[in-house]
């Protein structure tokens, strides 16, 4: 088995040992008893070895597999920046020397050592016929466009040609939102009205900045909620620490690093969160539960005005396990579950945010327990 490494190694191996066991056979054909283990062997060094031999068929297939598609992937590669090419000269060269040229050449070879010849074949006739494609098409332009292909002469006449790519984008085209290919007059208004309700959206050039909301303002959002959930290794008394050590900026840095999709410029928005936090931090801090909307913490008084005792007393021990677990284990498993199981339940006595609510009783609940 060790020394089969490759299919045709199989069937060497197999043919040894099979033609030892027929001098074995012929040594002790007088002995059935012999014979019947002979027999036995036979077979399972047949199926053993017939069995390890479709393992390295599978593996070689696969390797086979992966190396024509990397050969696909690089004759994209390839094709692109031929068509670049205003020289022959250079053309040629790209072709004698290019790196991905001679990766083409090994993948060829690796797969032909693998044992197909038929696809290695078809991958080196590719590239020839790549190299001759190319070389045509350039002479061609040469004949009969000026400027890098930007001109088209025909004759005395020329005339511009568009080389952008045709792609299909959203643009609002006399303030209506419509589809648009690029490099022609075509635009085609969008109808939808589910998707023309969120038409502001597609003027965002950011998902943190909007006409009313500054981007400073929105990144300060982000650290005060994430602090509240305490995601992003943050917490309220970790910004609040911060605040007090002077390092609250380098915090705000460290969140906005790996959001560079919200367009955060260090040394501006950075500073303008840090502004905004440096004088939120402490009202919140002040403010306690009071900070919740008034119709928020008025529906859920009036909640707790129509509970019995036993039951407040309950609640009160689960948002008292549910504000340790999040405080000290930074667990919110217990404090979210036992949030969405009062947004059930919460009535809604006046117009409010019903998860405002359940998140202010449990809050109130909690610090009356834990004080108590």
């Amino acid at each position: 088995m060790e020394q089969a490494q490759s299919p045709d190694q199989c069937d060497e191996q197999l043919a040894k040992l099979i033609g030892q066991l027929e001098k074995l056979e012929s040594r002790f054909a007088d002995f059935d008893e012999f014979l019947a283990e002979i027999y036995t062997k036979r077979d399972e060094i047949q199926s053993t070895l017939e069995g390890h031999k479709q393992q390295l068929i599978t593996a070689q297939q696969r390797r086979v597999q992966n190396l024509n598609q990397a050969a696909n992937v690089t004759f994209k590669s390839i094709e692109k920046r031929v068509a670049r090419f205003d020289d022959v000269a250079a053309l040629n060269s790209f072709f004698a020397t290019d790196n991905m040229v001679q990766k083409l050449h090994q993948l060829s070879q690796s797969i032909r050592d693998l044992g197909d010849s038929v696809k290695a074949d078809a991958i080196d006739s590719r590239l020839k016929a790549a190299q001759d494609q190319a070389l045509r098409s350039l002479r061609d332009n040469q004949d009969i466009f000026e400027q890098g292909g930007k001109v088209l002469r025909l004759g005395k006449h020329r005339f511009s040609v568009n080389q952008q790519a045709l792609d299909l984008s959203l643009v609002e085209h006399a303030n209506i939102l419509s589809l648009h290919i690029s490099g022609t007059d075509y635009y085609e208004s969008v109808t939808d009205q589910a998707f023309l309700d969120l038409q502001s959206m597609a003027k965002l050039d950011v998902a943190s900045e909007t006409d009313t909301v500054y981007r400073a303002e929105y990144l300060a959002y982000s650290v005060l909620k994430a602090a509240q959930q305490q995601q992003d290794d943050l917490s309220i008394e970790g910004l609040l620490q911060a605040l007090k050590d002077n390092v609250l900026l380098k915090l705000i840095q460290t969140y906005a690093a790996p959001r560079y999709r919200e367009g955060y410029v260090k040394g501006v928005h950075d500073h303008d969160a840090e502004k905004i936090l440096h004088a939120l931090l402490p009202c919140y801090e002040q403010a306690g539960l009071l900070r919740f909307d008034q119709a928020s913490r008025a529906n859920a008084l009036l909640w707790l005005v129509v509970t019995t005792d036993e039951a407040v007393e309950q609640w009160c021990k689960q948002a008292r396990n549910a504000l340790l677990m999040k405080q000290h284990l930074s667990s919110v498993a217990a404090f979210d579950a036992l949030k969405a199981t009062l947004v059930e339940l919460l009535p809604q006595h006046i117009p409010c945010d019903l998860e405002r609510s359940a998140d202010y009783v449990i809050r109130l609940l909690g610090a009356i327990c834990i004080a108590g």
